[in-house]
């Protein structure tokens, strides 16, 4: 039982880490095509 919780709380973190890594990335190609935009 307690294995069980920890796992999913693994996987939890996991898929947040996930989500906010994704974000990240997202936002850094957002962020380098508004300054390639501007610099040609």
């Amino acid at each position: 039982m307690n294995k069980f919780s920890l796992t999913t709380l693994s996987k939890s973190n996991k898929l947040k880490y996930t989500i906010l890594g994704l974000l990240t990335i997202a936002m850094a190609y957002l962020v380098w095509g508004v300054i390639i935009e501007l610099t040609i």
